[in-house]
């Protein structure tokens, strides 16, 4: 395994980034491993070991770390972040693995974000969806509306060139 590339220490409270056990460089060579420990001193400190690097495994991290446990943080992919994550492809286009959207009564996420420095990090754009059509026919569904959710989201249904009025009204 590799070390995870792009952690800081710092990623929970007092949080330090070490160096995993046991990697054999070989068909492993691609995943990324991460250890961290805390600077608390509690007096059942355990070492936890964390499959998976996305959202759930991150935030139970965190977690662990901040009671004073030290964590073994294991992904097979070389990023971050499972559904959440994106990179960007050769041509400069951020490339999503699936959960985009944030929306701000997302409370707890946000809470995650900002206590491990990664608030800063959310590149906003505009929300607009683009449907490339048979023929290269290109329609838009767009949710930029001042209100925000759920409006939003009713904005760009209900004036999408994408479906018909009578596909909306089934709808």
């Amino acid at each position: 395994m590799t070390q995870l590339y792009g952690v800081t220490p710092g990623l929970a409270q007092g949080a330090v980034g070490v160096g995993c056990p046991g990697r054999d460089g070989g068909n492993t060579a691609r995943a990324a491993c991460l250890s961290i420990e805390s600077g608390n001193q509690g007096s059942a400190r355990v070492r936890v070991a964390i499959v998976g690097a996305g959202l759930a495994g991150l935030a139970a991290a965190v977690d662990l770390v901040d009671a004073g446990h030290q964590v073994d943080l294991y992904e097979a992919r070389p990023f971050m972040g499972g559904k959440v994550g994106s990179w960007v492809d050769d041509g400069g286009n951020h490339i999503e693995m699936g959960l985009h959207v944030f929306f701000f009564n997302y409370a707890n996420l946000f809470a995650l974000l900002r206590k491990v420095g990664a608030l800063d990090n959310l590149l906003p754009k505009d929300h607009t969806h683009l449907f490339v059509n048979k023929g290269g026919d290109l329609r838009e569904l767009d949710f930029r509306f001042p209100i925000g959710a759920p409006f939003n989201g009713l904005k760009a249904f209900f004036t999408t060139p994408q479906l018909d009025w009578i596909d909306k009204l089934r709808n």
